[in-house]
Formats: structure tokens, C-alpha cells, sequence
């Protein structure tokens, strides 16, 4: 749904369903990598623009820490991350 841009570059109308696709799969598996990248979006999106956003990005990755994501999943996410933007 990025289409290879930052958070920060797309519409909030793309955030939104963003937001809304991760939190549907939450629901069905709570995974601490589910809310990384849920904090991420928070934070490239809504912290640069200076938007207040509840929860914050850093609750939520507080919660990704509780329900247990690795560092070797964070490494992957952002590795496909940084290959997304660089092929754009």
C-alpha cells in the first residue's frame, strides 16, 4: 500500500486502512512484530507531521517489546523496508 514511500509521503487516507489491515491481523494473531511495525507507521507518519496519534508510537512499541518481538525480526522488517524504498 506504500508503493515503495515512507509513511510520511503517502495520504492519511492510506495510513488509515494501513492501520486498520494491521490491526485485523492483531486481533487474529497478536504478534510483537504486528505492533513494530504498527509503531513504525506511528512514528514516520504521525510524529513527523506532528499529528497526535493514541496510542503513541512509543506505547505501541512498548507493547511490541511485552508480546515479544525479536531482534532478528526487526532486522528483516527493516532490511524489506529499506529495500522497498530503494527500488522506488
Amino acid at each position: 500500500m506504500l508503493h515503495g514511500k515512507r509513511p510520511f509521503l503517502v495520504q492519511k487516507s492510506v495510513i488509515a486502512k494501513i492501520e486498520e489491515y494491521i490491526a485485523a491481523v492483531i486481533e487474529l494473531e497478536p504478534k510483537g512484530i504486528y505492533y513494530y511495525l504498527l509503531s513504525y507507521i506511528k512514528k514516520d507518519y504521525y510524529e513527523k507531521k506532528c499529528f497526535r496519534t493514541s496510542p503513541t508510537s512509543q506505547e505501541v512499541m512498548e507493547t511490541a517489546i511485552e508480546v515479544g518481538v525479536s531482534r532478528q525480526e526487526i532486522t528483516k522488517l527493516s532490511e524489506f523496508l529499506l529495500a522497498e524504498y530503494a527500488s522506488d
